[in-house]
């Protein structure tokens, strides 16, 4: 506030000396008042309102992090418990011929087709990448199989049966089906009888996986060599 000369003398007498030193201070500590919020509270605020951002953006990224390290989590459990079924499975043990032949024949019975004629090929050796990284290798062994059976049902039910109950992973890789039948009343009576007519016949092929420590490729496969 700027006074005049001439203005300032008529405040004078008109509020005295006492009150116009009173005035002059106040409008002197108003400016410095002004001074001071404009000179240190601004910059104190932008800094806190800085510091307001960079708290929030630590916090979106603290919930990302944490949001991130829940779904690992959860992919650690799943990787674990997927892990858990396949070793309880025998996935990694060596193919063992006499054991997977044992497993066909069993198959065969239970499974209720006429006939199933299986051969196991020689297991092929699979460098995988991934497996390598820790000191494995793959095993693949082709599986063919000849059905003769009644129905389409036998022929299903053996393939499930025989995934279920093979150790390792094995997967059907080709079916052929052919009906050689119908069936009629000479079926049915063959049937009664107690015999078992064929009206189905399925050719399917089947990769038998497992994975061994690539050391043990220096030994021989168990039941012959692969």
């Amino acid at each position: 506030m700027t006074l005049r000369i001439s203005n300032l003398g008529k405040i004078v007498s008109v509020l005295g000396v006492g009150r116009t030193v009173l005035l002059l201070a106040l409008v002197v500590a108003n400016g410095l008042c002004a001074a001071v919020i404009y000179g240190y509270l601004g910059p104190a605020q932008q800094w806190a309102q800085r510091n307001v951002s960079s708290l929030r953006g630590e916090v979106a990224t603290l919930r990302t992090d944490i949001r991130d390290m829940r779904t690992t989590l959860a992919d650690i459990v799943a990787q674990k418990a997927f892990f858990e079924q396949i070793q309880a499975q025998g996935f990694f043990t060596a193919q063992d011929r006499p054991q997977a032949e044992d497993l066909l024949m069993a198959v065969e019975t239970d499974s209720g087709v006429v006939a199933a004629k299986a051969s196991i090929k020689r297991a092929e050796i699979l460098r995988e990448p991934q497996a390598l990284k820790a000191s494995h290798v793959v095993l693949q062994s082709p599986i063919e199989v000849e059905i003769e059976a009644l129905d389409d049902l036998s022929v299903w039910r053996y393939i499930s049966m025989l995934q279920s109950r093979f150790p390792g992973y094995i997967q059907m890789d080709e079916l052929e089906t052919e009906r050689v039948g119908k069936l009629d009343a000479s079926v049915l009576r063959a049937i009664v009888r107690g015999e078992s007519p064929i009206l189905v016949k399925a050719r399917v092929t089947f990769a038998w996986y497992t994975m061994v420590p690539d050391s043990q490729m220096a030994t021989p496969e168990r039941g012959g060599g692969m």
